[in-house]
């Protein structure tokens, strides 16, 4: 049974969308983005958003947020991310995505034949003008292989920002969450 109110939101060429996360911006328009691609453990899943300036209403398709960003390597890079609201109004995007090195393999296969999964970045994405355009990848830095930081950048009252995760690898010998905070400015994180 659908809801009166149901609003469907289709990312075009893609046969799902996934991971939604949501912002409100600085001039008071809702911001949401989702994971999409081809396939779930899709090399192509990247990170792409919508704007609603009803309150939530009607929905605006904007397209892929992280195309044509600057990468230190030339393989496909399918990542996720949540937008997060800074105290002077600045929206970030953090999130992680992994190294396509095999972009021919599912991640779960890629994980099978391997070992391991395909090397992993968290990161950032800085917009000043409300999520129209989006800033390079600000990587965080961590000892860890990979962190899955798939919920927002929660800010507390002091500006402090805090995102947790786990590590993402296989057959670890302990299973634990992690807590990682950052300046005001959303830089510089560091494991609590």
């Amino acid at each position: 049974m659908k809801a009166e109110n149901t609003v469907i939101l289709q990312v075009p060429g893609c046969s799902h969308a996934m991971f939604p996360g949501m912002a409100k911006c600085s001039d008071g328009a809702f911001l949401l983005q989702c994971n999409a691609g081809s396939d779930f453990e899709g090399s192509d899943c990247s990170m792409y958003q919508f704007r609603s300036t009803d309150g939530g209403k009607n929905w605006h398709f904007e397209g892929n947020i992280a195309e044509m960003k600057q990468l230190p390597f030339s393989e496909p890079f399918s990542c996720t991310s949540k937008p997060s609201v800074l105290q002077d109004g600045t929206l970030i995007s953090g999130g992680y995505g992994f190294r396509r090195d095999m972009p021919e393999m599912g991640l779960s296969d890629y994980s099978a034949k391997f070992g391991r999964y395909p090397e992993m970045f968290n990161f950032v994405l800085r917009s000043t003008d409300n999520g129209k355009t989006w800033g390079e990848y600000e990587w965080i830095r961590h000892d860890y292989a990979g962190i899955e930081n798939s919920g927002p950048m929660l800010r507390l009252k002091d500006g402090t920002l805090l995102f947790t995760g786990v590590p993402f690898v296989l057959n670890a010998p302990l299973n634990r969450g992690l807590v990682f905070s950052g300046d005001a400015d959303g830089k510089n994180f560091k494991e609590c």
